[in-house]
């Protein structure tokens, strides 16, 4: 009963495909204000930013460790994809997901990538209408290496930021690797962990 429980969770929040999460109406891309730029550069240097980001980064470890259970984080892993998202029982502003969301995304450039694209989606679900922002980016440069192997470095990586009837849900971040031959091995999950959510 409980592993169909968590199994139902996953699928839920990583596994689904589009075309079960209900029925795409708009598909566009994200566009970011100047009002919006700028309230992002202030909230980055706020004290707000600094605790925010820094509860969810020992949230994040303390949930892995197990050292705590909470229901506000979940954190995923498999051969071909490692992730984690959490939700409004972080207890944080919903207004500070927007931000995060890009903070992330530079957070990831910062590592070597660049941003592929980044979206916007309107379905409609059971529920009312689910929107979600993305940003999907790959390693900046696919130059091989001295056996001839791409390198992957730590796989594609999506932001995913979920709301319902216009009001937040969950971010999630997913990395997914390739198993190929023609790829280097990916750097560990554990690492881009720590480099993306641990504040600078």
């Amino acid at each position: 009963m409980a592993d169909n429980f968590v199994q139902n969770i996953i699928q839920k929040l990583f596994g689904k495909e589009d075309s079960d999460r209900g029925a795409s109406i708009l598909d566009g891309p994200l566009e970011r204000s100047k009002v919006f730029d700028e309230d992002f550069e202030s909230w980055k240097q706020s004290d707000r930013a600094t605790e925010i980001l820094s509860k969810i980064s020992n949230l994040f470890w303390n949930v892995k460790r197990n050292i705590v259970q909470s229901a506000a984080v979940f954190i995923y892993s498999s051969p071909q994809a490692n992730g984690f998202y959490f939700n409004t029982k972080i207890g944080m502003d919903p207004g500070d997901f927007h931000f995060i969301l890009d903070f992330y995304r530079d957070r990831v450039i910062d590592l070597g990538y660049s941003l592929y694209s980044s979206g916007t989606k309107y379905a409609e679900v059971p529920a009312g209408m689910q929107r979600i922002d993305k940003h999907y980016l790959k390693p900046l440069n696919s130059a091989l290496t001295p056996d001839e192997r791409i390198d992957q470095k730590y796989g594609n990586v999506l932001f995913e930021l979920y709301y319902l009837n216009e009001e937040v849900q969950y971010l999630k971040c997913m990395v997914s690797v390739y198993s190929d031959r023609k790829y280097t091995k990916s750097l560990p999950f554990g690492d881009f962990a720590e480099k993306v959510l641990v504040p600078s």
